[in-house]
């Protein structure tokens, strides 16, 4: 699932925590992000630690859609099952966990969604998701740049001008025509003299 709104930073999706979502408001807070620390000896697995966002834009609050929010309530549900049934559960009240409650590594949510995605021949790669977010919000020329730039937690608009925008093949054959008309007006334009 992630931050299926789509935000899309394996560090804040697997750094969810059950509480920032509020299913009846249908909004999300993205607060914090979960990053692998220095091994303490060699061959030791990194310690995952809590820190903050990639940014301070990065702490923002998303809406979710009314489906998803369902599907989280659901996912929720077989959690907290779990948590009563699993002796020693590590409850941090992450909303996805190893099946002993421990946080997921970054970099396993990450291998774990694109196994899944291979396995159901899905060609999108995990930040492919944000770009196809930010094409799409802008393709339905309802949002702005700041919107998305919003969305994505991005540190600055030139960030989201740069990578997660492009123009589109309608686009570009509305600027084909535009300039095609403005050389013909040139071009019969000089004639006339």
């Amino acid at each position: 699932m992630g931050k299926v709104k789509i935000i899309d930073r394996p560090p804040e999706s697997s750094a969810l925590w059950s509480n920032r979502i509020r299913i009846q408001s249908g909004t999300l807070h993205i607060q914090h992000a979960l990053y692998l620390g220095q091994n303490e000896e060699k061959g030791a697995p990194r310690p995952v630690i809590l820190g903050d966002t990639k940014n301070q834009q990065g702490n923002r609050i998303l809406p979710l859609a009314a489906d998803f929010c369902r599907e989280l309530m659901a996912y929720r549900k077989i959690q907290l099952e779990r948590r009563l049934m699993t002796p020693g559960f590590d409850n941090q009240d992450f909303l996805f966990t190893m099946p002993d409650g421990r946080p997921i590594n970054p970099g396993s949510f990450s291998s774990r969604y694109s196994f899944v995605r291979r396995k159901l021949g899905i060609k999108t790669t995990f930040h492919m998701l944000r770009h196809d977010m930010a094409s799409r919000m802008k393709g339905t020329h309802m949002f702005d740049l700041k919107d998305i730039q919003t969305q994505l937690g991005h540190s600055s608009i030139q960030i989201t001008m740069d990578i997660y925008t492009h123009i589109d093949e309608e686009q570009n054959q509305k600027v084909s025509g535009w300039l095609a008309g403005g050389v013909n007006d040139l071009l019969r334009g000089s004639q006339a003299q």
